[in-house]
């Protein structure tokens, strides 16, 4: 039973460094588009954009935004034709965390889960940071909408009977395999079942399914919990 639960702990732990090496090495391409542009919305840097988010899957659309908050460029080609052609009201991003954040700060932008528009309609997380002309005047952002599905590759760790949730700050369900009938952006918190247990683990009842879970945060605060299914855990006891 104190194998189990170290499991438990060691496979959150591993999910925690993935998730910060998947954000961290997106925000290093967003950080470097940044720079890249010089503190100008320019074809060179629109250039750059293109063969970025084509060359990282993890990247589902990538769009730059001009100061106001206007989509100015993006990125699959054949997503922003689609924008391009949308009454001006339709192509502002200004109400967006990723641009107001960005707007009012340096550094890179990690948001929570949010309903993708215009770039299409999926659960995304967004990395943005800010693009600044030499007099610090500020000119726009450029932001990378992340993939979540690129985060299953957690499965490669797991054993049927084990699974992942992740939440970002708000709680929301970033993240899980379908089956634990968790919906995206839901918000959950994960209490101790009020049952008496075995072992000395946090439990919750999910799908009608009993889990065994540990949970750990990331540097950017979300929470990444590792599950296993309580009956199998006690099979393997027994």
């Amino acid at each position: 039973s104190r194998e189990h639960d170290r499991r438990l702990v060691q496979r959150a732990q591993e999910y925690v460094a993935m998730i910060e090496m998947h954000v961290g090495r997106h925000r290093s391409l967003v950080s470097l588009l940044s720079e890249l542009s010089g503190g100008e919305l320019h074809a060179g840097f629109f250039d750059a954009v293109d063969a970025t988010q084509s060359e990282n899957s993890g990247f589902i659309s990538m769009l730059v935004a001009d100061s106001k908050g206007l989509i100015v460029h993006g990125a699959p080609a054949n997503r922003f034709e689609r924008i391009r052609l949308r009454p001006e009201a339709e192509r502002r991003v200004d109400d967006r965390d990723y641009f107001q954040v960005p707007s009012e700060r340096s550094g890179t932008y990690l948001s929570d889960g949010f309903q993708g528009r215009g770039f299409g309609s999926d659960t995304i997380v967004a990395i943005s940071t800010s693009i600044v002309d030499a007099s610090g005047q500020f000119m726009g952002i450029v932001q990378g909408s992340l993939n979540l599905a690129e985060l299953a590759g957690f499965e490669q760790l797991s054993t049927p009977s084990e699974n992942v949730v992740i939440l970002d700050s708000k709680s929301q369900v970033a993240y899980t395999r379908e089956d634990l009938g968790l919906a995206p952006l839901s918000k959950v918190e994960f209490f101790p079942a009020a049952t008496a247990s075995v072992l000395p683990i946090s439990q919750v009842v999910l799908a009608n399914e009993s889990y065994y879970f540990e949970s750990r945060s990331t540097v950017d605060g979300w929470q990444v919990v590792a599950l296993s299914k309580t009956r199998e855990v006690m099979g393997m006891i027994e």
